[in-house]
């Protein structure tokens, strides 16, 4: 191998995988003799997209969501989902119909009255507009966890008005 081969090949700003190439060998052929010579390749300026928060976004992030890394988009996401059930308890009374638990939110269940209709997508209804969500939430009922479970076992019957 050639010093000033390899001299002239990093002035022209080459890597070591393009140098290899030129030279019909391996790049860690190139890399060796890089060494022994001295010399080394100028890093290629590649642009890297980040996010807002800092983190790069190659590799960490969704392909449906350019410009947001998974972190920063799972946050948003959990934000938007506690402002729209937040809503849809307002909406509903913000209390249990039975015995008017209201303390803490995560424990009041949205119960529906009528099984047969209830959009089947309901589990992933955070992702509605407030219109269709507001549809849903006419045949609906709030209750606590404890009165929703003994709706369900039968143990308490729900008025219907």
């Amino acid at each position: 191998m050639v010093k000033s081969q390899l001299e002239k090949y990093i002035l022209q700003g080459l890597s070591t995988r393009k140098i290899a190439n030129k030279l019909n060998c391996s790049q860690s052929t190139i890399k060796y003799w890089l060494k022994k010579f001295e010399l080394k390749t100028k890093p290629v300026k590649s642009k890297k997209e980040r996010c807002n928060c800092g983190k790069l976004l190659k590799g960490n992030s969704y392909k449906t969501t350019r410009g947001i890394c998974k972190e920063c988009f799972n946050n948003k996401r959990k934000e938007v989902f506690k402002t729209t059930r937040k809503k849809a308890i307002e909406y509903l009374g913000g209390k249990c119909i039975v015995c008017g638990f209201k303390k803490y939110l995560c424990s009041l269940d949205i119960h529906h009255l009528d099984p047969k209709k209830k959009d089947p997508s309901f589990s992933s209804s955070q992702c509605w507009s407030w219109k269709r969500l507001e549809k849903e939430l006419k045949n609906c009922i709030l209750l606590c966890r404890n009165c929703h479970g003994a709706v369900h076992s039968r143990e308490y019957n729900v008025p219907l008005a």
